[in-house]
């Protein structure tokens, strides 16, 4: 049996989630949960609202693998910028992860009441089912739709919200790679759009760019989870271009990927509202894994990027410090 939980920012409103893992056919007009993988669709699952839901105890050991050293880190970002150099492509997301032991009393339940309580401003979904036990708080809407209107986000570039003011040259230069991808797959796709201002957003206690795109949808013949296919992985979390960045990631990132930068959301034959999975962590038995990145360019530093991902880090641990060893 597949669960859920789904929270929109700035809305009380918990959806709830429970069924066997449904296919796209089966999907009708009410909501559903739906939740992907970094390669879109590569694993998913689809599940039906219900009005309550209660989620056990990860009972799964969790994966041998360490986590990358400060060095090993170090050295990816050294064979980015090298590829960067010889013209490969321009910028890369690289992703680390961070493992850490909870209590042997952790209670499941009252971690995720603690989330809701603590970032009413995120994206909060939450998953226990055939792809593990998986949580994100997301700042990044990934796709929303309404009837014939959609809207999209470039998020990108990271600093404490503290130091927004630090937000530079390459972070911008991060920002206009996700924008030129999000208008590229709007004009292939024939869809007229409109960009919205840049601005800097909070958050918790993060700074990052920002750019709407709202877009008009066709009345007929339109197929959404075909376009979101081209759409995602966006270089907030990818890469830019797409294509020679994707396949690098899967050569030489040592981190599984899994479900972090996928998406997860609201899915049904009228509306849809996905968000990026970021800020998030896969729970084990005793266990959390947790997952972060960094965007890299030829102009990044690797200290700053590290300092960047511990940043990130610390949005689930603020919360999880309660159920540390």
């Amino acid at each position: 049996m597949e669960k859920a939980l789904f929270k929109k920012p700035g809305n009380p409103k918990i959806y709830r989630f429970c069924s066997n893992p449904l296919e796209f056919n089966q999907i009708k007009d009410k909501n559903y949960y739906l939740i992907s993988s970094f390669l879109p669709f590569a694993s998913y699952s689809i599940i039906e609202e219900i009005d309550y839901v209660s989620f056990d105890n990860p009972i799964a050991l969790g994966p041998s693998e360490k986590d990358s050293s400060k060095e090993e880190f170090t050295q990816y970002i050294q064979e980015i910028q090298q590829a960067i150099a010889n013209g490969e492509f321009q910028k890369v997301v690289a992703a680390r992860t961070k493992s850490i032991n909870l209590l042997d009393n952790f209670c499941f339940n009252t971690f995720i009441t603690h989330l809701t309580e603590n970032y009413p401003a995120a994206y909060l979904s939450v998953y226990s089912g055939s792809l593990g036990t998986f949580v994100a708080i997301s700042p990044e809407l990934l796709v929303k739709t309404q009837s014939n209107k959609g809207e999209t986000i470039a998020l990108a570039g990271t600093c404490l919200w503290d130091e927004k003011e630090k937000l530079g040259n390459k972070e911008n230069e991060e920002q206009a790679f996700i924008g030129k991808h999000i208008e590229e797959t709007l004009k292939k796709a024939g869809l007229a759009y409109e960009k919205g201002e840049l601005k800097i957003i909070k958050a918790e206690h993060l700074a990052h760019f920002s750019n709407t795109y709202t877009f008009e949808l066709p009345s007929d013949n339109f197929s959404l989870s075909d376009w979101i296919t081209k759409l995602h992985p966006t270089p907030a979390v990818g890469g830019y271009p797409y294509l020679p960045t994707i396949p690098f990631i899967l050569a030489h990132e040592k981190v599984k990927r899994a479900l972090y930068a996928g998406f997860s959301g609201l899915y049904s034959t009228q509306s849809i509202e996905l968000a990026v999975n970021l800020r998030c962590a896969h729970f084990y038995k005793n266990k959390a894994v947790l997952y972060a990145g960094a965007g890299i360019t030829a102009q990044s530093n690797a200290e700053a990027e590290w300092i960047e991902t511990e940043h990130k880090f610390e949005t689930m641990l603020q919360v999880l410090k309660k159920f540390l060893v």
